[in-house]
């Protein structure tokens, strides 16, 4: 089946490793976040410490990494069974993924000042 891009362009396939990445991740994901979770281990996987952040959980990167899992895995799916929203699917799973990827840099970085020697 050819996917069909805007007015009737036919475009090419995508490579089959960005849908196996974007499964992997997705998959990864969930499942770093499964077991953070308290009740996984003693007091989960990871502990949020800090002068201000002591018992917080941060909020805002919690729901990017819950909503980039499993976008990430419908996009996957859906590149691998050439959906025509495949693509649009998988640009904004890598976008959620860069935020991410950054969210999660600056929260170390913020909670740990040595890092940034």
């Amino acid at each position: 089946m050819q996917v069909s891009g805007p007015r009737g362009a036919t475009l090419r396939p995508v490579p089959r490793w960005v849908c196996w990445y974007l499964l992997v991740v997705g998959a990864g994901v969930a499942a770093l976040w499964a077991t953070s979770l308290p009740g996984a281990f003693d007091e989960g996987m990871f502990t949020y410490a800090g002068t201000a952040a002591v018992g917080n959980i941060p909020v805002f990167h919690v729901v990017a990494e819950a909503s980039t899992a499993p976008t990430a895995l419908a996009a996957g799916v859906g590149l691998l069974r050439r959906h025509p929203h495949g693509r649009s699917a998988a640009l904004l799973a890598n976008g959620m993924l860069a935020y991410s990827a950054v969210n999660s840099s600056g929260g170390c970085c913020t909670t740990n000042p040595v890092s940034l020697s």
